[in-house]
């Protein structure tokens, strides 16, 4: 049960509420002006700034943001003592040389990479197959190099006949060969062809020769699809 106090109390907030939520909606844009007097005043006896930022600041802290600042700029280095903490070295090998003084235009220039006689030597790419070729035989390696090397620097060589196999089954269609040694001990050579079929790489036909010499295995798949291009053999 409220009591009679309690009762009044909430009957004179109330009326406060109801008169003072229109009289600060009536003056509430006259409130500004009277704050901006009151500051203005407290200025002329102060003389200072009570809405100056820099009248608030602390002194040391703008002193210690200073300090920290020259603390992480970069150290500023001259051309001389660039040269003795070792910028006049180059190449980044175990044993750098020192670059020549002077300037640049009397730098030596680079010759070009060239072999012997000005001429560009190919270079050759020997997969795992072609490395199972035995070592003994100078014959298979030079024939593994050719059959499996990059692309030359000019046409193929009359002489070399690992090479004319090669072309020439490119020629008659083939997608994939492959030259690797055979047999337990690895003294025969087994050369494996794909062929397109009417120019399709869709369908190919298999050709596969086992014989002790590499050339001659080479030699007997590229005789076998010269018949098949030619009708002779189904």
């Amino acid at each position: 049960m409220q009591t009679p106090a309690f009762l009044a109390l909430r009957a004179l907030v109330m009326l406060a509420t109801l008169v003072a939520v229109p009289m600060a909606a009536l003056f509430w844009k006259s409130v500004p002006s009277c704050v901006d007097q009151f500051l203005a005043r407290c200025e002329d006896r102060l003389g200072i700034s009570l809405t100056d930022p820099t009248t608030w600041a602390d002194p040391g802290k703008a002193r210690r943001e200073e300090e920290r600042l020259g603390l992480m700029e970069a150290p500023r280095f001259e051309a001389r003592a660039a040269q003795t903490a070792g910028a006049d070295w180059i190449g980044g090998g175990a044993a750098p040389r020192p670059m020549p003084a002077g300037p640049a235009s009397k730098l030596p220039t680079p010759e070009p990479l060239m072999a012997d006689g000005g001429e560009v030597r190919a270079s050759y790419q020997v997969p795992a197959a072609a490395r199972r070729v035995g070592a003994g035989s100078a014959d298979a390696q030079r024939g593994a190099m050719s059959m499996f090397s990059s692309t030359s620097a000019g046409s193929p060589r009359t002489e070399d006949p690992f090479t004319l196999v090669q072309h020439r089954l490119k020629e008659l269609g083939a997608t994939y060969y492959l030259l690797e040694s055979w047999g337990a001990d690895g003294a025969q050579y087994r050369f494996h062809c794909q062929m397109a079929v009417a120019g399709s790489e869709r369908y190919s036909r298999q050709f596969e020769v086992i014989a002790d010499d590499p050339l001659t295995a080479m030699r007997r798949v590229l005789s076998s699809v010269e018949d098949w291009k030619a009708g002779r053999q189904p």
